[in-house]
């Protein structure tokens, strides 16, 4: 599947492309291919190797001035999360106290408020019902944020990729900011250069309004990014003026910097929600190679 080990191998051959930032999808134990349910914050998937695997990629690839950046989930967790479990049991004896989980999800025993139930027990799940939601308002909750956060800076990784930032708080973009805010505030005391992105699939209008002000640093901008309305690719067809497309990034950049004046834009080509940009560019490398060098003209990452 592509491991730490094989990754560790590859840091000569990363440094020699000049990339200085590996970004891992979920590294953590789920129960899926995809990773994005975890069910242990602190442990890394056995197929991916081990913590000391984990450890020595990080160091490998420092040792050649490349730093790991790692997708963190925290709008939900897996159902198998013991947190889970421990929130139902918490909540159905009306648990109280500093060990109690009660209040770590979004449950509830009123009929009809979430969908689906678990025990007895109704939860959010906006994604799937594999994918219980955390609940933001928990103030213990927020504390192991923290701690989560803490415990993978102090393995050496250098920054985050914050999945679902639009979900913290279903349709709340305004609260939603503050949660990026105290994610960014967790850490900058003692980890002030640290990296982090947000997964923000929203139009750049609310980033500018309600998430940029939070200072994380960058939020992924899908409103040029995203395959069949990409800004780069249609400008190295030359369906988009590269004039039209300097004047679009320019204005983009002056507004996140009236937001925020230490954050910068984030473009892609695709990820992982997106069809892959080049199954348009059948037998037209050029158009490939354009494209490329347009996205590494780009400010910000």
């Amino acid at each position: 599947v592509g491991d730490f080990n094989g990754i560790a191998s590859k840091a000569d051959y990363l440094a020699s492309l000049g990339v200085n930032r590996v970004w891992l999808t979920p590294i953590h134990p789920s129960s899926s291919y995809h990773g994005y349910d975890v069910n242990d914050y602190y442990g890394v998937a056995s197929k991916f190797g081990t913590m000391e695997d984990f450890t020595n990629m990080v160091k490998t690839l420092k040792s050649k001035g490349i730093d790991t950046i790692i997708d963190m989930v925290l709008n939900h967790s897996g159902k198998n999360n013991p947190w889970f479990e421990q929130a139902i049991d918490d909540y159905i004896v009306d648990k109280q106290g500093p060990d109690s989980k009660a209040d770590w999800y979004a449950i509830t025993d009123e009929d009809g408020k979430y969908k689906d139930s678990y025990r007895g027990i109704y939860y959010e799940d906006n994604f799937s019902p594999s994918m219980p939601e955390f609940n933001w308002d928990s103030i213990s909750f927020r504390e192991e944020v923290k701690n989560i956060l803490t415990f993978w800076l102090e393995k050496g990784v250098a920054g985050f990729r914050f999945d679902a930032v639009l979900y913290f708080y279903y349709n709340n973009d305004e609260l939603n900011g503050e949660v990026c805010r105290y994610l960014r505030e967790c850490v900058q005391d003692d980890y002030p250069d640290v990296y982090m992105v947000g997964e923000g699939w929203t139009d750049n209008n609310t980033l500018l309004r309600d998430y940029f002000p939070s200072k994380m640093g960058t939020f992924f901008d899908f409103g040029k990014s995203v395959a069949g309305s990409n800004h780069f690719i249609r400008t190295a067809k030359g369906t988009m003026s590269g004039s039209a497309l300097v004047s679009t990034v320019k204005s983009y950049v002056d507004s996140i910097k009236e937001a925020s004046p230490d954050s910068y834009p984030s473009f892609f080509l695709s990820n992982h929600d997106c069809d892959r940009p080049y199954a348009s560019f059948v037998d037209h490398d050029e158009y490939q190679k354009v494209t490329s060098s347009i996205i590494y003209l780009m400010p910000g990452t």
